[in-house]
């Protein structure tokens, strides 16, 4: 497991590291994980979307993202699928973190709160509108969703 990966479970006490497959999926479209999990399971009844974060590899000085992700989970076996594409040119290993407060603080207008960056000295950043990057203290799931709302 990442060392990112421990911090972010460190820091949400809720969490939990998952083992996720992928599954392809000819619908899915990139960026779009919100909704690649909820057609797939809304047209596969045995399947809930589940969300969580993405955990990035350690890009040192640029930092470590925690990037808000939806995916899937077989409610039959209990096993996670993400149906989500990736970039070609995203060459990094993701570690997957269970984390429902990202779907439980949605709303219509905001799924997917911003990304977290970990940066090398461990403080905490999230990317804002013209690429402006704020401090934050925690990973609060709600106040993250603030900042994309005003």
């Amino acid at each position: 497991m990442k060392a990112a990966t421990k911090l972010l479970l460190k820091l949400r006490k809720n969490a939990e590291h998952v083992v996720v497959s992928h599954k392809k999926y000819r619908a899915a479209k990139l960026n779009k994980c919100f909704q690649n999990a909820a057609f797939y399971s809304a047209a596969n009844k045995e399947f809930e979307i589940v969300s969580g974060w993405l955990v990035g590899d350690d890009y040192l000085d640029l930092g470590t993202v925690f990037v808000p992700h939806y995916w899937l989970r077989h409610k039959p076996t209990a096993f996670y699928y993400d149906t989500s594409p990736s970039a070609t040119e995203d060459i990094q290993n993701y570690e997957y973190v269970l984390d429902m407060d990202i779907y439980r603080f949605a709303n219509q207008t905001s799924y997917v709160p911003p990304p977290v960056i970990v940066r090398e000295n461990g403080l905490l950043e999230v990317r804002v509108a013209d690429s402006n990057f704020v401090s934050i203290k925690s990973i609060d799931v709600e106040n993250l969703y603030s900042l994309v709302r005003n």
